[in-house]
């Protein structure tokens, strides 16, 4: 890490006797975050943050971000063998625009299918590749502002909130399709992933 702080003219200040103190208290398990996959080359100028659209997925959210379950399965064995340590998914979802449908409910099958599909990747991870996952989270279960855009109508939830980019809106909450499908993977642990 020391060299990729150095090459972004970033540094970290210590103090005498850092190290040794975060060596005597390691981690006991690492989260992350995973949305999307990303391409970067050589001289790409968002190398640190971003790269570029992954041209090799076929799926892609309404903010170009591309859908790549198979990427969190490599994420996942990446870190398993960066790390030896327990590894825990804090962030996964898909942003889109739900409509709410005259008698209140929104059909967010896209959701279902996106997490679905990851859901089985994580479960691979841990069954075939053995990886040590201890835990997973969505992002988020109620719709909220994306941070990344500023936005509501970038939804994230189960939860569909009645509220628009400007805070116009009842608040009224309503439960999206997928809110009952993550209801029945609840229920089974995890073994029904059906769409």
């Amino acid at each position: 890490m020391d060299k990729v702080l150095a090459e972004f003219g970033a540094e970290i200040r210590k103090e005498p006797g850092d190290d040794e103190l975060l060596a005597k208290y390691p981690i006991d398990f690492v989260s992350f975050s995973y949305y999307r996959s990303a391409l970067f080359t050589e001289g790409n100028p968002d190398r640190l943050w971003g790269g570029t659209f992954n041209e090799y997925c076929d799926e892609k959210t309404p903010w170009g971000w591309a859908i790549d379950p198979l990427g969190l399965r490599y994420t996942l064995n990446e870190l398993c063998d960066r790390y030896h340590k327990p590894l825990f998914v804090i962030e996964n979802g898909i942003g889109a625009i739900d409509v709410m449908e005259e008698d209140g409910s929104v059909h967010d099958d896209y959701r279902i299918s996106y997490l679905s599909k990851h859901l089985a990747a994580v479960r691979d991870a841990i069954c075939i590749d053995h990886v040590g996952c201890i835990g997973y989270t969505m992002w988020g279960n109620v719709d909220l502002v994306s941070r990344s855009t500023g936005e509501m109508k970038k939804r994230y939830g189960f939860v569909y909130v009645d509220m628009d980019d400007k805070g116009n809106g009842t608040l009224r909450r309503s439960r999206k399709d997928s809110f009952y499908w993550f209801k029945k993977v609840c229920r089974s642990n995890g073994a029904d992933l059906t769409v």
